[in-house]
């Protein structure tokens, strides 16, 4: 039974059905085994040479009508221009142009970033971060004097270093 042509019919049909996309089991189901014999059809199906065989020459034959390459994708772009060439569509053409480029490698869909980061800077910055933060809440009497803006506030009016909110109420001094 080691012709692809020797398979039982039960055996045939869990082939296609297994090819087709079905999962072993509803396969083998599906073909007529058992309940039993559907739960080890994988296994024990998988065993015989010629329905791995036939399994495989039906995979293969699906790729190959399935196959979608470079230079198809070319020749349909190509139509596609022609096509809007004598239709007058310059939306169209211009797409189709820029689709050959982009299928040819002349356009390239991605922006390469490169970001050196100082590491050991940001870890020293950090600390002292903390450092302040860590000062300042020891000694609350300090933490509005020291973190008060100087200068004049986004009017202009100087209210920013005031010592004022921004309803002109007093902080809490």
């Amino acid at each position: 039974m080691d012709d692809p042509d020797d398979l039982t019919d039960k055996q045939r049909a869990y082939v296609q059905h297994v090819a087709s996309g079905m999962a072993s089991r509803q396969a083998a189901l599906a073909a007529g085994y058992s309940e039993s014999f559907s739960r080890v059809a994988a296994h024990r199906l998988g065993k015989i040479p010629s329905v791995v065989r036939a399994k495989a020459s039906i995979q293969a034959e699906g790729r190959k009508l399935a196959v979608y390459d470079l230079a198809k994708a070319m020749e349909e772009a190509k139509e596609v221009i022609e096509f809007a060439k004598l239709h007058k569509h310059p939306t169209a053409y211009f797409f189709a142009v820029r689709h050959r480029a982009h299928l040819s490698g002349l356009l390239v869909d991605k922006i390469q970033l490169e970001a050196t980061v100082d590491l050991k800077g940001a870890l020293i910055e950090a600390r002292g971060r903390v450092f302040t933060i860590m000062t300042v809440a020891s000694k609350p009497s300090e933490v509005l004097t020291d973190a008060r803006p100087t200068g004049p506030g986004p009017d202009g009016s100087g209210s920013a270093g005031s010592g004022q909110d921004g309803n002109g109420q007093p902080f809490g001094d």
